[in-house]
């Protein structure tokens, strides 16, 4: 199969589900006193309020049961993931996962040991209105990583997407 710009940009960015996931299995450790969630106990985060688009893009909910069963002990309880396309055209996904009851995830140290999982480069700080969002990269990519109280939020954009930064704002105005 030929592997150009057409078949990436129908493929959804893979790394995102993993990342998050992984990061959540590794963080916190036994030190953390919270039990982790067990494999395959891990939810499909119910409906929430994403809308229907956002930077003009048309949202889906996107399948990740078989993601979840797979995953290994993690300190989220549920998660997410919604698709943003122009058309048939995949250009970014958002991710929410919510924290098990427990978890820390109000701790800076927490917080950071997260982040600092996602991504292929060192995570940059920055303060967006009432958040704080933390950016890095991954292959053909772009992450920005964001908390509201229990749930973490991901949104991974394809590098080539020329208004990331627009879209990042209309993301961050999303309650999940």
């Amino acid at each position: 199969m030929r592997r150009g710009a057409t078949w990436w940009a129908r493929r959804p960015p893979v790394m995102a589900p993993v990342a998050l996931l992984l990061a959540l299995t590794a963080c916190g450790g036994q030190a953390s006193g919270v039990t982790p969630t067990a494999p395959g106990r891990i939810a499909v985060l119910a409906a929430s309020h994403v809308p229907a688009t956002i930077g003009g893009l048309e949202v889906k909910r996107e399948d990740v049961g078989q993601t979840v069963a797979a995953a290994g002990p993690a300190y989220v309880d549920a998660v997410a993931m919604y698709g943003l396309r122009a058309g048939s055209v995949l250009e970014a996904t958002l991710e929410v996962g919510r924290f098990a009851p427990g978890s820390r995830y109000r701790s800076a140290r927490f917080q950071a040991g997260i982040v600092n999982r996602i991504g292929s480069t060192t995570p940059r700080r920055y303060r967006l209105g009432r958040d704080v969002v933390y950016l890095t990269t991954g292959p053909r990519q772009n992450l920005a990583v964001w908390f509201r109280g229990r749930l973490l939020m991901i949104l991974t954009v394809r590098q080539d997407y020329r208004t990331a930064r627009a879209l990042l704002r209309d993301a961050l105005e999303v309650r999940a």
